[in-house]
């Protein structure tokens, strides 16, 4: 149970904690460096949902669903909160 809650929480945890430390003073972020924190995002969830406790095949599907889905939807956030946090349109 805690693994799918945190699947679902860790990734925009991780999201959140990579935009304040690279937005904050001196800037320190690329386009290399979002798209490789983007993946660390996607790594936390993708551990998090293959090792839930169902057959292999169903966290197979599950992750072809959870991977796209989740990186739309962190995309999204880091937008948002970018806008809301740092007053910031890009």
């Amino acid at each position: 149970m805690f693994q799918s809650i945190g699947a679902a929480v860790l990734p925009f945890l991780a999201a959140s904690l990579y935009l304040v430390f690279t937005r904050l003073g001196l800037h320190r972020f690329t386009t290399l460096s979002d798209y490789c924190g983007l993946g660390a995002e996607l790594f936390i969830g993708a551990v998090l949902v293959g090792t839930l406790p169902i057959s292999v095949a169903a966290r197979i599907r599950l992750l072809f669903a959870y991977i796209p889905l989740i990186s739309f939807v962190l995309f999204i956030y880091s937008l948002y909160y970018i806008r809301m946090v740092f007053g910031d349109l890009l």
